[in-house]
């Protein structure tokens, strides 16, 4: 009984996290013909920075138990770097399909761990990248004229949040959790700063937003960044990663309805189906991946 409970617990809230990602997702797109991607970049680093404070403070001597600081340097970029990159996309292509192409990054894990990490390559794990590149043809359907260039973006950053998935295997034998999230976090927001102070960043459309309603955006920008990252880490506490991993999928949901609510988008048959391809991919992913661990 009490493992069910918390396999319940885990899933409503992997639920919550999914919500709150694709909430920031929708606002990220909503703001954006207002102001530049750099803004949101910085405030999901800074809603970050206060949320994990006092574990920061809590961890203060063990935070600087780096391990290889190039490495973590490394972790941070392939952290900010598709948080931009996404970021910017988000204000061209449709919220699902944006979400869609996403889940493309098991499948970049498993390309650069053969490159990188010489892994073998099985025919399980072709199947998975031919299968996972299907979905995404489907989906941009390059030289009919349907894909944005900055779909693109998206299957680069994924390309970069594999590299990220890599680099902390490494990270993981020679540091700990504590330093490891101190450096990523404090990368990305002085990166994200030094990005926000050198970028030009046009406020003239913001004319129809006041100070207070700018900051009741922050305030809750940062406030669905921080529950997210909380939910997050508590599920994997209360349920096994082979068991959560599937529900992420619930995004695709989530941002079908934000982006029929709020932008009047659908989408169409072939991104639709190009979407079950990645699924497909991804959950045949994490079923080899839990078959290897056993």
């Amino acid at each position: 009984m009490p493992q069910a409970t918390n396999l319940l617990r885990g899933s409503l809230l992997i639920i919550v996290t999914t919500l709150c990602f694709t909430a920031m997702d929708a606002q990220v797109k909503y703001f954006s013909i207002y102001t530049t991607f750099i803004i949101f970049v910085w405030a999901k680093y800074f809603g970050q920075t206060v949320f994990f404070s006092f574990f920061f403070y809590k961890n203060r001597k063990r935070i600087f138990e780096y391990g290889n600081l190039k490495l973590q340097i490394l972790r941070g970029v392939c952290t900010i770097c598709p948080t931009m990159g996404f970021f910017l996309a988000l204000k061209y292509v449709p919220l699902a399909e944006a979400t869609a192409l996403g889940f493309l990054h098991p499948i970049m894990v498993v390309v650069a761990s053969a490159f990188i990490l010489k892994e073998k390559l099985t025919i399980g794990k072709i199947s998975i990248v031919l299968l996972g590149f299907l979905g995404v043809l489907i989906i941009t359907r390059p030289g009919l004229g349907v894909i944005h260039p900055a779909s693109l973006l998206i299957i680069i950053a994924n390309l970069f949040f594999g590299l990220y998935q890599i680099v902390s295997k490494y990270l993981d034998k020679i540091s700990n959790e504590a330093s490891t999230l101190f450096f990523t976090t404090m990368f990305g927001l002085i990166v994200s700063s030094i990005f926000l102070f050198l970028l030009p960043i046009n406020f003239s459309n913001l004319v129809d937003f006041d100070l207070t309603n700018i900051l009741i955006f922050l305030f809750f920008f940062g406030l669905l960044t921080s529950l997210g990252e909380y939910c997050l880490l508590t599920a994997y506490k209360t349920a096994t990663a082979s068991f959560l991993t599937p529900l992420f999928y619930t995004m695709l949901i989530w941002s079908t309805l934000y982006g029929f609510i709020i932008f009047n988008e659908l989408p169409d048959f072939f991104s639709i189906i190009g979407a079950l391809i990645l699924v497909g991919a991804g959950l045949m992913n994490n079923y080899f991946n839990k078959e290897v661990k056993n």
